[in-house]
């Protein structure tokens, strides 16, 4: 064989490893993955992202932008807390209900 033979095969054996190992890592990367609790994949185009369930995940020019860290945590306390005060606020008027029945309850074994 010439130079130029060993070559042309050499090219070939080369193009088709790249061929056969991009497949198998394709493939490789569809098995399902366990998702941690509390995440979720969410998919853009041909990438997925596994992301926090509440996370904010934006878009823009071809750029995937998701919440940093510090944001999602500060936001996510703060609806937190938003959830508590109207909790509580719902308790008070649970408790007043209960409290007027009982009154009512009250009057009416008086009589």
């Amino acid at each position: 064989m010439d130079c130029v033979n060993v070559r042309k095969f050499c090219f070939i054996v080369v193009c088709a490893g790249i061929v056969f190992s991009t497949y198998v890592l394709c493939a490789w990367g569809e098995k399902d993955e366990e998702i941690p609790e509390g995440m979720e994949v969410r998919v853009f185009g041909q990438t997925k992202l596994i992301v926090p369930k509440d996370a904010r995940v934006q878009e823009r020019n071809g750029l995937i932008i998701v919440e940093g860290i510090d944001t999602y945590v500060a936001r996510s306390l703060s609806e937190m807390q938003q959830n508590i005060a109207a909790l509580k606020a719902q308790q008070q008027e649970l408790q007043q209900e209960v409290q007027q029945l009982k009154e009512v309850l009250a009057e009416q074994a008086a009589q």
